[in-house]
């Protein structure tokens, strides 16, 4: 085991250059919405905010993915390390006035989420591409255990400095995170790009993206599947201001301690596949990863209290994580080297319709309460894993076996 587990340089240069992203994306994602919360109390308002954060990777995810098939993945990575630096600075002397106006924090969730877009496209190939003896399923995987250490620490840290030294310290500590991420990326280099005599235009290669969808039917399956975890489990992050504040009364230590809890379960997931991966019947896998993550948070819905939940939210984490990872990996090893970057463009642009499940789950919250919100998702997405566990319908995941060991498989 200890050969197989074996990064290459690239590889772990390319993780420590991310893991500061990480802080900085928890950090700036619990700054906004607490701050929205705090000013409005309005869980329909919060939900708009992450809406506005993930609506780019919806437009922007194909096309930085054609991009980076062309330009390369690292040019991509540092410029949109360094767009939310640049955002997150913009934040600091406006954090000092009485009451930042709205509109500014809605921009600023509208900016991250294009730096989002090309961080998530870019660093995904990257890792695929750099995986080497340790296979892909296990790289990616470590990219998710690297993404949850930073989610745990940015979630710690967000709590303490929004309660103690306020949201222009915190705001600082993005910036930072985001601007030491892309200095860490001159250490990193790309892998040499494969391209053809004649490269296609750029909308034809964004095209050419779409595409897969009809002529790869293994890559219809997956992104559907992601689809409906976006939309109605991921998609609940946008109430964890919410359940801070309003349903458990904890404020932003509270807030911190679910952001710490969820990174838990995505470090226990991400551990979990490094280890022992799926070699065999991954499709059941996912469809496993799907139920539990759906019970989870249904379960989560009804708990009195923020101790409670925890280890509730820790299993939501290892759920998602492991989702997102064998879904990732199946996508790109189901296409051919030179549309990587377009496969996982696919996956961002359905990360980026996150914002129709967060406008949803924020309107049902305003109206009927966030445990009722949370609550009606959970038991969509479990009853979505139990189709894809028991019926016809999910037949084609359930088969899905080997796919992700080795690339371009399962055409």
């Amino acid at each position: 085991m200890g050969a197989t587990l074996k990064l290459t340089r690239g590889l772990g240069l390319l993780l420590v250059a991310l893991f500061p992203s990480w802080l900085g994306w928890t950090v700036s994602q619990a700054l906004i919405g607490w701050l929205i919360f705090a000013a409005t109390a309005s869980p329909a308002l919060v939900g708009l905010a992450f809406a506005l954060r993930f609506a780019p990777l919806a437009v922007a995810g194909v096309p930085i993915g054609a991009l980076s098939d062309r330009l390369g993945r690292i040019r991509i990575l540092q410029s949109s390390n360094s767009l939310a630096a640049t955002t997150s600075f913009a934040l600091v002397p406006l954090s000092l006035s009485a009451r930042m106006p709205l509109f500014v924090l809605l921009a600023a969730a509208a900016m991250f989420g294009l730096a989002d877009a090309g961080r998530m496209v870019s660093a995904n190939n990257l890792v695929y591409d750099l995986a080497g003896d340790l296979g892909t399923t296990r790289a990616i995987a470590a990219s998710n255990f690297v993404s949850g250490l930073g989610a745990a620490l940015g979630g710690a840290i967000v709590g303490v400095t929004l309660s103690v030294a306020g949201p222009a310290v915190t705001a600082m500590v993005v910036g930072l995170a985001y601007g030491a991420s892309a200095l860490l990326l001159l250490g990193v280099s790309d892998l040499p790009l494969t391209r053809s005599a004649a490269p296609p235009s750029f909308v034809a290669a964004v095209g050419a993206g779409l595409a897969l969808l009809r002529e790869v039917p293994t890559v219809g399956v997956l992104i559907g599947v992601a689809l409906t975890v976006e939309l109605f489990a991921f998609s609940s992050i946008a109430l964890d201001p919410v359940f801070a504040g309003k349903v458990f009364m904890a404020g932003p230590v509270g807030l911190g301690l679910i952001l710490v809890a969820r990174a838990v379960g995505r470090l226990s997931g991400s551990g979990i596949l490094v280890l022992k991966p799926p070699r065999r019947y991954l499709g059941r896998a996912i469809a496993v990863a799907v139920l539990g993550f759906g019970l989870a948070l249904a379960v989560y819905a009804l708990v009195p209290r923020l101790l409670i939940a925890m280890p509730i939210v820790v299993g939501a984490g290892i759920a998602g994580v492991v989702v997102d990872a064998l879904v990732l990996t199946a996508l790109q090893a189901a296409v051919e080297v030179g549309s990587r970057g377009r496969a996982a463009g696919l996956w961002v642009l359905i990360v980026g319709l996150q914002p129709i499940g967060a406008l949803e789950v924020g309107l049902v919250a305003q109206f009927a309460g966030a445990r009722f919100a949370q609550e009606l998702n959970g038991l969509i997405v479990t009853a979505f894993g139990l189709l894809l566990l028991g019926t016809t319908l999910g037949r084609r995941i359930r088969q899905i076996e080997t796919i992700g060991q080795s690339p371009y498989q399962a055409r």
